[in-house]
């Protein structure tokens, strides 16, 4: 842009902040304050740099770790698609569903950053997965061909189901994954903790 266009530019998202009554509009000029990076066309809008199409009320989410998003979108071999309303992150072969910012983070941390890589000196090896979240780490042990099998537990019913969800995504490796709806501890006993859809990795 220049100067005078960029001006005109930043001051009319600066506008379009300060007027907006939607919290994602809001971020929206945010994000767009030295360029336009994402449209909006009425309840949906378009990340430009890769051309695809969100709703608001399903994919809005998004817009609250955009460079997250931007860096996944980036990574080779990476690829976000929709599929029945669905957002999937395509990654190294494994199929992962979006629901949430954090679940974003999550994507990045295991895949891109490979937080798990560990090195075995086994040719085979068992993984437990103690508080497997919605199965990503589950998925990233299983597609190694060294690992035989992946014991995963959840206790937070929800968040089991979506790891359900994600396997049934990745048939061709999930048949290693053993999924248990209970967490492991010293003994038996029945607890009561707050739970979040949003945070799920952190209750």
């Amino acid at each position: 842009m220049t100067g005078m266009v960029s001006l005109i530019h930043r001051l009319s998202e600066k506008w379009k902040y300060h007027t907006a009554k939607d919290p994602l509009r809001k971020v929206i000029a945010e994000i767009n304050r030295y360029e336009c990076q994402v449209k909006i066309q009425g309840e949906s809008f378009t990340v430009l740099a890769v051309g695809l199409k969100f709703k608001m009320a399903l994919h809005g989410f998004l817009l609250y770790r955009f460079n997250l998003f931007k860096r996944l979108c980036a990574f080779e071999g990476g690829l976000f698609e929709i599929v029945d309303g669905q957002l999937i992150y395509q990654i190294d072969q494994v199929k992962l569903r979006i629901t949430t910012p954090e679940e974003l983070f999550i994507a990045y941390e295991i895949f891109v950053q490979n937080a798990y890589r560990i090195e075995v000196p086994e040719d085979k090896y068992i993984v437990i997965d103690i508080g497997m979240n919605v199965g990503f780490a589950s998925l990233f042990f299983a597609r190694n061909e060294s690992v035989e099998k992946v014991f995963a537990y959840e206790p937070f019913k929800p968040t089991f189901s979506n790891a359900v969800v994600n396997f049934s995504l990745n048939p061709s490796i999930s048949g290693k994954i053993v999924p248990y709806n209970f967490g492991l501890g010293l003994g038996d006993e029945l607890l009561e903790v707050p739970y979040s859809h949003e945070t799920k990795g952190k209750d």
